[in-house]
């Protein structure tokens, strides 16, 4: 190798390198981020991303709530026409119980004057919308009736794996909610119970026997003397549950007690303290047992009951899902133990039958980022028609706004008195739903959207610190990198020019 060849190769890789320092500098001042590529910095591009994700989402929360602000500010503007027409109902009424001076002809016109107003209120309620959602109607406030799961005849019901609910949510359509038990003995519902273990088949007490028992309601001291048959002992425990929370049973041909509670859960338990005999434990001793509460999955999230109550909170259903006890003879559910009046105790298996009571009626909001139930709020938007404003129950008769439309019950022609009570406490049905929509605007939406605002803040200020470039530093990055660039053409042809010299000197 002629001498000087080999150092152009280690010039020529120093140019490449000062070109590439200097094309990345140029990126980042011309986009104004450092990482333009993955390679650029692998860790920080996955931690943007997830930020920028972050962002979008809040960004869109926060329109959300500014959405649902409207939403509720176009609902409490509906709310404002429908009291200005109160106001001048009461007027009405005020007129027409002034019987004394006021003729036909004049109560007359003063009816007509109450429907005219009565048709407003009602245009009002059904007709004030947030595009095609009803926000005044009743629509979006009531909970669905009770449903039962399955189909058909209750065979369809009595043995289901896993089956679905049908239920109106906000969307005025319908959901379908996946709900199933596992069958394990470990997730049914219990009672607390206990039972004695005379074991010689005697339907009467050999020995005397006393001893105090406590369940959910309270304590009572019980004694029975020897002889006393087992059915009578059972019976006088029974005629004191309501003060203990204790039934009793007579089981194995009436020759054993069994001790359970009223209900099921964990929140119950039958406690016995054993003074005289060993009907349930020594004497002197003591014997207790506590209930289970039973566990199911909705929509893939396991939810722990109160007793055979589950409260659930999931995407598609918020509410209460109330499970059968069966323990009556009525459908069986198999998600409970059962036969607390038999020989044998009897443990769940797959097959229930369920009912949706109490299920979250109103319109969800999706007020943050996230699918966790903080992200979200049910709310009940107001019912304000004439059905619902001023019910009141006078001697026993329920009457509302509709009865104030001629010919009603609680017409002025007819009954004025009833006709001043009715509008009085729709005035304050309306003063009320007015007060709960502004507290939640005010509590709710506003404070969401400012914590919103601060949290775009500070995730959009932590993202800067990972992905904006540095512009001094690049502007730096960049000029030096041109230097040395320079340098490297430079030295290049003077490398070229001396080889070039050498070989003309080459014979």
């Amino acid at each position: 190798m002629i001498n000087g060849i080999g150092t152009a190769g280690g010039i020529i890789n120093n140019l490449n390198s000062s070109r590439q320092k200097s094309s990345k500098a140029m990126n980042d001042i011309s986009s104004g981020i450092k990482i333009n590529s993955a390679k650029d910095d692998p860790a920080g591009l996955v931690i943007s991303s997830k930020m920028y994700s972050q962002l979008t989402g809040m960004a869109r929360a926060y329109q959300n709530t500014q959405e649902a602000y409207n939403m509720f500010s176009i609902a409490e503007g509906g709310l404002g026409g429908i009291s200005s027409a109160l106001s001048k109902m009461k007027n009405l009424t005020v007129a027409a119980g002034n019987t004394g001076v006021s003729g036909d002809s004049q109560i007359g016109a003063l009816q007509s004057q109450m429907n005219g107003l009565l048709s407003s209120i009602n245009h009002i309620s059904s007709t004030t919308n947030y595009g095609s959602k009803g926000l005044l109607n009743g629509t979006q406030s009531l909970p669905p009736d009770t449903i039962a799961i399955g189909s058909g005849d209750p065979a369809n019901i009595l043995n289901l794996q896993a089956s679905d609910i049908e239920l109106y949510t906000e969307t005025s359509g319908q959901s379908s909610v996946a709900v199933s038990y596992s069958g394990d003995v470990a997730d049914q519902a219990e009672k607390a119970s206990i039972q004695t273990s005379f074991g010689g088949g005697s339907t009467t007490l050999a020995a005397d026997q006393a001893f105090t028992i406590t369940g959910a309601n309270g304590a009572l001291d019980f004694s029975f003397a020897a002889g006393t048959s087992i059915d009578d002992m059972v019976s006088t425990i029974n005629a004191r549950t309501d003060e203990t929370g204790v039934e009793a049973y007579a089981v194995d041909g009436s020759s054993e007690v069994r001790l359970a509670s009223e209900e099921y859960g964990s929140n119950q338990s039958v406690t016995v303290e054993q003074t005289t005999g060993d009907a349930f434990a020594a004497a002197s001793a003591t014997v207790t047992d506590t209930g289970q509460d039973l566990i199911v999955t909705v929509d893939g999230q396991e939810f722990t009951g109160d007793g055979l109550a589950v409260e659930v909170d999931t995407d598609s259903i918020s509410g209460t899902l109330q499970f059968n006890s069966a323990e009556e003879g009525s459908v069986e559910t198999g998600v409970a133990q059962g036969g607390y009046n038999q020989d044998v105790l009897t443990d769940a298996n797959s097959s229930r039958r369920i009912v949706l009571e109490n299920a979250g009626g109103g319109v969800q909001l999706q007020l943050g980022e996230g699918a966790q139930g903080s992200d979200r709020d049910r709310v009940n938007l107001p019912d304000a028609s004439l059905a619902n404003l001023g019910r009141v129950t006078v001697d026993g008769k329920e009457y509302s706004l509709n009865d104030l439309f001629s010919g009603g019950s609680a017409s002025i022609g007819n009954n004025p008195d009833i006709a001043q009570q009715v509008v009085a406490q729709a005035i304050n049905d309306v003063a009320t739903m007015r007060a709960d929509i502004g507290a939640y605007q005010s509590n709710a939406l506003t404070a969401t959207a400012n914590n919103l605002e601060v949290a775009m803040e500070n995730v959009t200020a932590a993202n800067s610190a990972i992905t904006d470039a540095d512009l001094a530093k690049s502007v730096t990055e960049m000029t030096s990198a041109q230097i040395l660039e320079k340098a490297g053409i430079l030295g290049i042809q003077q490398v070229n020019e001396m080889n070039a010299l050498k070989l003309s000197l080459l014979p």
